[in-house]
């Protein structure tokens, strides 16, 4: 079990599981559970900036952070 910290003052919602492209998510497939990224929405609570946060899945690391145009 791993976590992905977000920077202070920064809050996640529900996350999404996406494989990696082109790679099946089906029960026959010879990847591992975990071999995609995790998507949520999160908030800065100073900011009051939403955006997109893209984890990978087997590290737990932060991708990327992508703002969104409005809250």
């Amino acid at each position: 079990v791993g976590y992905c910290e977000f920077p202070e003052n920064v809050y996640g919602g529900e996350v999404t599981f996406i494989p990696k492209v082109g790679e099946s998510s089906g029960s026959s497939s010879s990847f591992a559970e975990d071999h995609g990224y995790l998507l949520t929405f999160v908030t800065d609570e100073s900011s009051q900036q939403s955006s997109l946060a893209i984890i990978d899945a087997e590290s737990m690391k932060l991708f990327s952070l992508l703002p969104t145009p409005q809250r």
